[in-house]
C-alpha cells in the first residue's frame, strides 16, 4: 500500500495526523496462455486466460479537507474550494456566507457558500464512522481589527456535506453572537447513510447557509481553521480484470477469492496471429494493460 502524506504549509495545519492517501495502481500477468502460444480453432472454441493479481488493500483513514480561498472578487477569483493541502488564503474578509446580509436573512438556497474539493477525489466512503467539520466564523469586529462591534443575536449555521450530490449528512449549529467577541467556532458531526459504506464517489461538496438575526457576524475563517474530516478508505472496494482481444471491447473476468488470482473464459478469434490483453481496474485506478500473442490455426 503506497500512502502520500499531506504537505502543510502552514503552521495552522495539523502536521502529520491526516494522510491524504493516494491508492496504489494494481498489477496482473497472464501466465496462460503462454506468449506467442498456439491453439486450434477447431479444438478450442473458446479458451481460457489466467494469470496473478494484486490490488491495494482498503484501510480506514481519516482524510482532512480544509476550506479554501484564493481572494476576493467574483467566483473565479474567489475560488472557495476542499483541499487536502492547507495555506495561507485570501479574502476571509470578503463577505458574508453567500449572501447572508446584516439583517439576517432565511437560509434560502441562493443564500450559501459552496466548497468543492479540488483533490482527495476520487474517493471511498467509510459511513461506519463519523464526519466531523468544524468551522471557525468571525464578527465584523474582527475582520476590521477592532477590540468590540456591532456583531449581536443568534446566528444559525448549517453544514451540508454532499459527494456525487449524495447527501453523506447536514447538522446546524447555533450560537449566541456577542458584540466584545471576535470568533466562534462551530463543530458538526454526522454519519453518512449505511448504504453508502465503501462506495466510491468522484466529487465531495460542503455547502454553509447561516440563518440570523446573528446581526454583522458569519466570515468564514481559513487558513488552516476551518475543516472536514472525512472516513474513507485507502483504496476501492470494486477490484475488477478485464480482456480484450485485438481492439475489440473490454470484457470482465473473475477474480478469485483471494483476489490474487484472475481467470476469464473467451471466445476463440480467427485464424490467424492476434494480441490478447488484460488489464486490473481497482476503483478509478487502471494499470497497464499486459499484451501477448496467440496464434490460431484451423
Amino acid at each position: 500500500m503506497r500512502k502520500k502524506i499531506s504537505l502543510t504549509i502552514t503552521v495552522l495545519a495539523v502536521l502529520g495526523l491526516f494522510a491524504a492517501h493516494v491508492q496504489a495502481a494494481p498489477t496482473l500477468t497472464i501466465t496462460s496462455p503462454e506468449d506467442a502460444a498456439s491453439i486450434s480453432r477447431a479444438e478450442n472454441p473458446q479458451f481460457t486466460m489466467a494469470g496473478d493479481v494484486s490490488f491495494d488493500t482498503p484501510e480506514p483513514t481519516t482524510t482532512r479537507y480544509f476550506l479554501r480561498r484564493a481572494a476576493c472578487g467574483g467566483t473565479a477569483a474567489q475560488n472557495m474550494r476542499l483541499s487536502t493541502i492547507s495555506g495561507t488564503d485570501g479574502g476571509t474578509g470578503c463577505g458574508y456566507i453567500g449572501g447572508w446580509n446584516l439583517l439576517g436573512t432565511a437560509d434560502e438556497p441562493g443564500f450559501a457558500m459552496d466548497f468543492p474539493a479540488e483533490d482527495g477525489v476520487p474517493l471511498t466512503l467509510d459511513a461506519g464512522r463519523a464526519i466531523a467539520t468544524r468551522i471557525v466564523a468571525s464578527s465584523y469586529q474582527g475582520i476590521q481589527g477592532g477590540p468590540v462591534g456591532i456583531a449581536a443575536g443568534q446566528a444559525t449555521m448549517t453544514a451540508t456535506l454532499t459527494a456525487d450530490g449524495q447527501p453523506l449528512g447536514s447538522q446546524s449549529v447555533t450560537q449566541t453572537i456577542l458584540p466584545t467577541t471576535v470568533n466562534y467556532t462551530y463543530d458538526f458531526s454526522f454519519t453518512a447513510p449505511a448504504g453508502l459504506d465503501t462506495r466510491d464517489f468522484g466529487s465531495l461538496n460542503l455547502r454553509l447557509t447561516m440563518r440570523g438575526p446573528g446581526f454583522g457576524h458569519g466570515y468564514v475563517v481559513k487558513s488552516g481553521a476551518s475543516y472536514v474530516d472525512l472516513p474513507k478508505y485507502t483504496a476501492s472496494f470494486d477490484r475488477r480484470v478485464q480482456t480484450q482481444i485485438d481492439s475489440g471491447p473490454w470484457v470482465n473476468g473473475t477474480v478469485g477469492e483471494e483476489l490474487d488470482d484472475w481467470s476469464a473464459t473467451v471466445n476463440t478469434p480467427g485464424v490467424g496471429s492476434h494480441f490478447i490483453r488484460a488489464r486490473a481496474v481497482q476503483g478509478g485506478v487502471t494499470s497497464a494493460a499486459v499484451t501477448q500473442v496467440l496464434h490460431v490455426t484451423a
